[in-house]
Protein backbone atom coordinates (compact mmCIF):
# COMPACT_ATOMS: atom_id res chain seq x y z
CA UNK A 1 0.00 0.00 0.00
CA UNK A 2 2.81 2.40 0.60
CA UNK A 3 4.38 1.79 -2.67
CA UNK A 4 1.36 3.08 -4.20
CA UNK A 5 0.66 6.15 -2.75
CA UNK A 6 4.11 6.55 -2.93
CA UNK A 7 3.82 5.71 -6.93
CA UNK A 8 0.72 7.75 -6.94
CA UNK A 9 2.59 11.25 -5.16
CA UNK A 10 5.27 10.96 -7.71
CA UNK A 11 3.13 10.57 -10.69
CA UNK A 12 0.96 13.85 -9.61
CA UNK A 13 -2.05 11.86 -9.34
CA UNK A 14 -2.10 12.46 -5.43
CA UNK A 15 -1.68 15.86 -4.45
CA UNK A 16 1.28 16.26 -1.76
CA UNK A 17 0.81 16.81 2.19
CA UNK A 18 -3.16 16.03 1.74
CA UNK A 19 -4.16 18.91 0.10
CA UNK A 20 -1.96 21.37 1.42
CA UNK A 21 -0.02 22.41 -1.09
CA UNK A 22 0.60 25.94 0.74
CA UNK A 23 4.37 26.17 1.35
CA UNK A 24 5.04 24.82 -2.10
CA UNK A 25 3.21 27.57 -3.71
CA UNK A 26 6.36 29.94 -2.06
CA UNK A 27 9.69 27.94 -2.76
CA UNK A 28 11.33 27.43 0.52
CA UNK A 29 8.70 29.25 2.51
CA UNK A 30 6.92 28.00 6.01
CA UNK A 31 3.41 28.24 6.44
CA UNK A 32 3.00 30.68 9.89
CA UNK A 33 -0.43 31.20 9.84
CA UNK A 34 -4.04 30.15 8.63
CA UNK A 35 -7.33 31.06 8.84
CA UNK A 36 -10.30 29.43 7.31
CA UNK A 37 -13.64 30.50 7.06
CA UNK A 38 -16.65 28.32 5.86
CA UNK A 39 -19.66 30.42 5.34
CA UNK A 40 -23.44 28.66 5.74
CA UNK A 41 -26.35 30.73 4.36
CA UNK A 42 -29.50 29.18 3.35
CA UNK A 43 -28.66 28.92 0.01
CA UNK A 44 -25.51 26.96 0.37
CA UNK A 45 -21.86 26.93 1.80
CA UNK A 46 -18.64 27.85 0.47
CA UNK A 47 -14.97 27.57 2.02
CA UNK A 48 -11.92 30.56 1.74
CA UNK A 49 -8.84 30.29 2.99
CA UNK A 50 -6.22 32.87 3.99
CA UNK A 51 -2.40 31.32 4.81
CA UNK A 52 0.26 33.32 5.77
CA UNK A 53 3.68 32.17 4.41
CA UNK A 54 7.20 33.20 5.51
CA UNK A 55 10.44 33.21 3.41
CA UNK A 56 13.41 34.81 4.97
CA UNK A 57 12.58 38.51 6.14
CA UNK A 58 9.27 38.03 3.75
CA UNK A 59 5.69 37.55 4.24
CA UNK A 60 3.24 36.22 1.94
CA UNK A 61 -0.40 35.93 2.11
CA UNK A 62 -2.32 33.35 0.07
CA UNK A 63 -6.57 33.29 -0.51
CA UNK A 64 -7.66 30.24 -1.73
CA UNK A 65 -11.02 29.47 -2.46
CA UNK A 66 -12.22 25.94 -3.42
CA UNK A 67 -9.36 24.62 -3.21
CA UNK A 68 -7.77 26.89 -6.07
CA UNK A 69 -4.99 30.00 -5.04
CA UNK A 70 -6.95 32.51 -5.89
CA UNK A 71 -4.57 35.73 -5.22
CA UNK A 72 -0.86 35.70 -3.82
CA UNK A 73 0.55 38.99 -1.88
CA UNK A 74 3.52 40.27 -0.39
CA UNK A 75 2.73 41.41 3.36
CA UNK A 76 3.72 44.76 4.11
CA UNK A 77 2.88 45.87 7.90
CA UNK A 78 -0.26 47.46 6.99
CA UNK A 79 -1.48 44.12 5.99
CA UNK A 80 0.23 42.36 8.67
CA UNK A 81 -1.73 45.15 11.52
CA UNK A 82 -4.68 44.07 9.84
CA UNK A 83 -4.18 40.41 10.13
CA UNK A 84 -2.99 41.04 13.81
CA UNK A 85 -6.12 43.04 14.51
CA UNK A 86 -8.26 40.26 12.97
CA UNK A 87 -6.99 37.87 14.99
CA UNK A 88 -8.01 39.82 18.19
CA UNK A 89 -11.04 41.01 17.09
CA UNK A 90 -11.76 36.97 16.65
CA UNK A 91 -10.42 36.07 19.74
CA UNK A 92 -13.22 38.88 21.31
CA UNK A 93 -16.01 37.02 19.43
CA UNK A 94 -18.32 35.57 21.59
CA UNK A 95 -19.35 31.67 19.55
CA UNK A 96 -23.42 31.47 18.34
CA UNK A 97 -25.42 34.24 17.43
CA UNK A 98 -28.96 34.88 15.87
CA UNK A 99 -28.60 35.11 12.06
CA UNK A 100 -29.20 32.91 9.42
CA UNK A 101 -25.44 33.40 8.29
CA UNK A 102 -22.99 31.57 10.13
CA UNK A 103 -19.58 32.25 9.86
CA UNK A 104 -17.40 29.53 11.12
CA UNK A 105 -13.30 30.24 12.00
CA UNK A 106 -10.63 28.24 12.34
CA UNK A 107 -7.27 29.94 12.66
CA UNK A 108 -4.00 28.71 13.37
CA UNK A 109 -1.35 30.90 14.39
CA UNK A 110 2.30 28.91 15.41
CA UNK A 111 1.13 26.65 18.09
CA UNK A 112 -1.98 28.19 19.20
CA UNK A 113 -5.45 27.43 17.36
CA UNK A 114 -8.84 29.07 17.61
CA UNK A 115 -12.42 27.91 16.77
CA UNK A 116 -15.19 30.67 16.72
CA UNK A 117 -18.97 30.37 15.37
CA UNK A 118 -19.80 33.95 13.86
CA UNK A 119 -23.85 33.96 13.86
CA UNK A 120 -23.85 37.98 14.75
CA UNK A 121 -25.16 39.51 11.28
CA UNK A 122 -22.73 42.42 12.14
CA UNK A 123 -18.80 41.13 11.91
CA UNK A 124 -17.93 40.30 8.44
CA UNK A 125 -14.62 39.36 9.67
CA UNK A 126 -13.50 37.36 7.24
CA UNK A 127 -14.87 39.69 4.68
CA UNK A 128 -12.72 42.69 5.81
CA UNK A 129 -9.93 40.76 6.43
CA UNK A 130 -9.83 39.56 2.68
CA UNK A 131 -10.63 43.03 1.56
CA UNK A 132 -7.58 44.63 3.62
CA UNK A 133 -4.99 41.94 2.75
CA UNK A 134 -5.75 41.50 -0.89
CA UNK A 135 -8.30 44.54 -2.18
CA UNK A 136 -11.99 45.12 -3.24
CA UNK A 137 -11.85 42.72 -6.11
CA UNK A 138 -12.36 39.68 -4.84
Amino acid sequence: MKFYIILLLFLGLLPAGCGDDTSARIPGGKRVASVRCTTSTCFGSRQYEISIVSRGKVSYALLDSAGKLKKKIELDPTRKLAFRQFIKELKERRNGGFCTNQDEYEVKVGEEVIKKVDGSCGWDGFYYLQTALFGDDN
